[in-house]
């Protein structure tokens, strides 16, 4: 079944629509719908629409001139009805927390959330992207590259298998596995010349599992598609307990041995929330503790929680208390945070640098440090911030007394997405190769080759005797067991 879906009106983006259906569909053929060519003849097309949305991890939403004030024959605007289809397919994949991708057109504007309806709302603070018709191949070429990751629950794998058509002759001869291989590009970087390479296994958790934190023993997972965390003991290697609610789709979590920390993002009309988690009773402790928009990165520090709001805050809350002390305007968008030297490191992917917040004033520093073009995730190893690019697909250090990044980024995977640190490295979840990089902090140079974990990944942590990776299509968490030294 096709898993990118093409919205747009007729009217407006019909000819671009073709033409981006077209292209895509050469290179993953059977994968993207667009009404015109993707409903059979017969069928209700309302039902093929809503059959193919159930299925689709990508949509795209292609945005022209007219499509904010596109009116129906009495005048009124075609968004403020319900029942207007683009409408009804934008918001049936918003609830679904599938990836939706604005792609303008014509040279429109991203719409703001002023000029939508409440369903359709949280379009505006979604990452679009331009298509130019004097540089549409290129433009094209980028967008492939940007939702390879969101489709590759299915797609990776059809494009990973034509390709191993090609060189399954040449690969038998080399010895190589097909499995280790597909997808997998040697760098001179990911060679360590007789080291040994770590193992994994795999523990089956809830629906969807996003993210991971280890505290102890135990390692917890958000399941963002059954609004659960699960408890893993890492001596096991397995679940125990009863899945426990949070009441809506977790996206980030947080443990130290005390209590454990979920982020529950919002759908636009209703706002996101936090909710804390008794370690020892497994079940979930006080109300849900509204946290801006969209909130995502969480960390303790003591008695504190913070929170990382997409919608562009920093929220601070009381760890014994659940009481919110602070919201603090951050400038971009936030969607993970590290904690270092008294402050908080908040990586901008909008504006491509890193902000900083002086946790005993609480106040945003002047300063940005500028890294890269596309920051995405980072983390606090000694005297170091590390921040994984997700556009250059490398990983820079910062010096957190310099407050200035140090020595030349470090190559890691395709469109590195998550990084943590422990067990001696920093460690990165690279999505679009569904791979783990393995850096030694003392270097910042790349060991070992890249491990590949399951479909899907979004989620990193180190700790507890392993690397933990939740694999969101195969409803598992990937174990790196480390070897002996």
């Amino acid at each position: 079944m096709p898993n990118v879906f093409i919205s747009y009106r007729r009217d407006d983006t019909s000819g671009y629509a073709r033409s981006l259906y077209d292209r895509l569909n050469e290179r993953w053929p059977g994968e993207v719908f667009m009404d015109v060519d993707a409903i059979p003849l017969g069928r209700d097309f309302v039902e093929v629409i809503t059959e193919r949305l159930q299925v689709s991890d990508t949509m795209l939403v292609l945005i022209g001139p007219e499509w904010l004030t596109a009116a129906d024959a009495h005048g009124n605007r075609r968004l403020d009805d319900e029942g207007d289809l683009v409408r009804a397919e934008v918001a049936a994949a918003l609830r679904r927390n599938a990836s939706v991708v604005p792609v303008l057109v014509q040279g429109a504007a991203m719409p703001t959330a002023a000029e939508l309806p409440p369903d359709l709302q949280p379009l505006s603070r979604r990452q679009g992207h331009e298509l130019r018709h004097s540089r549409w191949d290129d433009d094209v070429e980028r967008l492939e590259t940007a939702i390879g990751p969101a489709r590759a629950r299915s797609g990776r794998g059809i494009l990973v298998a034509a390709i191993a058509a090609v060189v399954v002759v040449a690969i038998a001869v080399a010895g190589i596995a097909l499995l280790a291989g597909s997808g997998d590009e040697d760098r001179p970087s990911d060679r360590a010349g007789g080291e040994p390479s770590p193992s994994t296994s795999v523990v089956p958790v809830g629906s969807e599992p996003k993210g991971v934190a280890v505290a102890g023993d135990s390692v917890w997972v958000v399941n963002s598609g059954d609004g659960t965390v699960t408890q893993i003991d890492s001596t096991q290697q397995a679940a125990v307990g009863q899945p426990i609610e949070i009441g809506g789709p977790g996206a980030y979590i947080a443990a130290d041995e005390r209590s454990v920390w979920v982020s529950v993002i919002g759908d636009g009309s209703e706002p996101g929330y936090v909710v804390q988690v008794d370690a020892d009773a497994g079940e979930a402790v006080g109300p849900e503790i509204p946290a801006g928009r969209f909130p995502q990165g969480i960390i303790i520090t003591g008695k504190s929680v913070w929170v990382a709001d997409y919608g562009g805050t920093l929220q601070r809350f009381e760890s014994d208390t659940g009481r919110r002390t602070d919201v603090i305007q951050i400038k971009g968008s936030a969607r993970t945070i590290a904690a270092a030297a008294g402050r908080i490191w908040i990586p901008d992917l909008d504006n491509g640098v890193v902000r900083v917040v002086d946790m005993a004033t609480r106040k945003l520093l002047p300063s940005a440090i500028p890294v890269g073009r596309e920051p995405t995730a980072i983390v606090a190893a000694g005297k170091h911030v590390w921040v994984a690019d997700n556009r250059l697909d490398n990983v820079s250090r910062i010096d957190v007394n310099r407050m200035e990044v140090v020595g030349q980024p470090t190559p890691v995977g395709r469109e590195p997405a998550e990084i943590a640190a422990g067990e001696g490295a920093i460690w990165v979840l690279n999505e679009g190769d569904q791979s783990v990089t393995r850096i030694d902090p003392r270097t910042a140079r790349v060991t070992g080759r890249r491990i590949k974990v399951g479909r899907d990944p979004g989620g990193l942590a180190a700790g507890a005797g392993g690397v933990w990776v939740p694999n969101a299509d195969d409803d598992t968490v990937t174990r790196i067991s480390l070897p002996s030294s």
